[in-house]
């Protein structure tokens, strides 16, 4: 493929051959009079200044192989309109659209990485733009004097925003910086990455999914009262903040709200929260103790996963199932209060901690395959009368557990539910057992 980099004259209409894979340095700079009948398929780059001021170029389909629109590329085209967005496209350069006079929309690609600074300032006729990429930085002044600008498309949480980028834009709940935080209206969209400490801006009502998402070096946040949501993984990876209080107005723990914040040690849940969701603590591997509030009635799988130092955590009665993996790899805990009103134990739920006990309470009627797996430390095992199923492997390798009885009204016991229970004297099997799996009781200690 080859790079055209010859200088431009009074051209008038032309076409590229298909050769053409880099358009060079001002290759038609100031070619006034210049119409362009055919672009190259192949072509992946538009170098610096390469159509600037040519006033006569019109309406262009750019390829879609095309990736890199450098700085001022379409400066001051009067008369361009883009049918056609490049689906390659990662980066827009500075001014690159700039004085584009004529250009009205902009429809730009999921491959998009950064619109440079002044990229389509005082286009004055783009009345629509949509953004599709959440990983876009947007420059400073980027969109500045497109006073056609009504409609404007984007995720909720993009890579960054800089300053005025829609400056004189007729825009409502135009984004804006401050602090280091970026808000839309009431809702906090993002942060800097590397921001340190974030104090949240009064009156905000929402935090967006990911606002935080990544921000390694946060140790500390302050939210305010007047949030009522907070979205999925807003805190995910901000592997130094240490302790979080979450206002009163919030109902519910969002999914993976603070997974693999590894040095988080505290985290005050209001009342009224009445969810946990998936993951939210996942691998918060510093957190020791936790109170959940008593309107809390359900917690997500893998909610407290990987919280290896969690010794002591407090469940309210109203709790009705404990969900996939959600203390599966808590080393430290040691003991835990079972809910009242507790009714199902999935799979995983407990595997590989370090319980000493599990008195399981009076209305629960199923445990799921490896429930209390590789918790080697099991000694105590109390089943209540109301247990209809144990799941495959549900106690498996639970090496220091000497008795268990099994319930009268047990319906179903799963394959090697208690295989590798090497103390364990093996119990009478209930009479109205309907569902029996291959070798429950295998390398135990003794038989009836």
């Amino acid at each position: 493929m080859a790079r055209l980099t010859y200088a431009g004259s009074e051209t008038g209409s032309a076409g590229l051959p298909d050769s053409i894979s880099d358009i060079g340095d001002k290759a038609f700079f100031g070619c006034a009079s210049l119409s362009l009948e055919h672009w190259p398929a192949a072509l992946t780059a538009v170098g610096a200044e390469a159509f600037a001021e040519c006033a006569s170029l019109r309406s262009v389909s750019l390829p879609d192989s095309l990736s890199v629109i450098e700085d001022k590329a379409f400066f001051g085209c009067a008369s361009l309109s883009l049918e056609h967005w490049p689906a390659a496209l990662t980066a827009v350069g500075a001014e690159a659209f700039a004085e584009c006079a004529s250009l009205s929309s902009a429809h730009l690609p999921d491959s998009l990485g950064a619109i440079g600074e002044k990229a389509f300032r005082d286009c004055k006729s783009l009345c629509a733009v949509k953004i599709s990429s959440h990983k876009v930085n947007i420059g400073a002044y980027a969109f500045a004097g497109c006073r056609s600008l009504q409609k404007l498309e984007w995720p909720e949480r993009i890579g960054g925003l800089g300053s005025n980028a829609f400056r004189d834009c007729p825009l409502q709940d135009v984004p804006w910086k401050e602090n280091g935080l970026t808000y839309r209206g009431d809702c906090l969209l993002g942060a800097d990455s590397g921001i340190v400490e974030a104090v949240i801006k009064d009156g905000t009502r929402e935090i967006a999914p990911e606002a935080f998402h990544g921000c390694a070096g946060l140790t500390a946040v302050r939210i305010p009262a007047s949030v009522a949501t907070i979205g999925g993984s807003a805190f995910a990876l901000c592997k130094s903040l240490e302790t979080v209080k979450l206002p009163e107005r919030l109902t519910s723990v969002a999914n993976s709200l603070f997974a693999c914040c590894h040095k988080l040690k505290s985290a005050y849940i209001p009342l009224g929260a009445t969810h946990i969701g998936d993951s939210a603590f996942f691998a918060c591997k510093s957190l020791q103790t936790l109170r959940l509030p008593d309107t809390v009635t359900s917690i997500g799988k893998d909610a407290f996963c990987e919280c290896n130092n969690l010794s002591d955590i407090t469940i309210p009665d109203s709790v009705s199932a404990i969900s996939c993996r959600a203390f599966s790899e808590c080393w430290k805990l040691t003991s835990f209060k079972f809910p009242a009103h507790l009714r199902t134990i999935e799979a995983y739920a407990f595997a590989d901690s370090r319980l000493l006990s599990a008195h399981l309470p009076e209305g629960l009627i199923s445990i799921g395959n490896c429930a209390f797996a590789d918790c080697f430390s099991l000694r105590e095992l109390h089943l209540p009368e109301t247990l209809e199923s144990i799941g495959m492997w549900a106690f498996a390798c639970c090496e220091r557990l000497e008795k268990a009885e099994l319930p009268k009204g047990l319906k179903s016991i799963g394959e090697e539910a208690f295989s590798g229970c090497h103390k364990l004297s093996v119990p009478e099997m209930p009479a109205g057992l309907v569902s029996k799996g291959a070798r429950i009781f295998t390398e135990v200690s003794t038989y009836y």
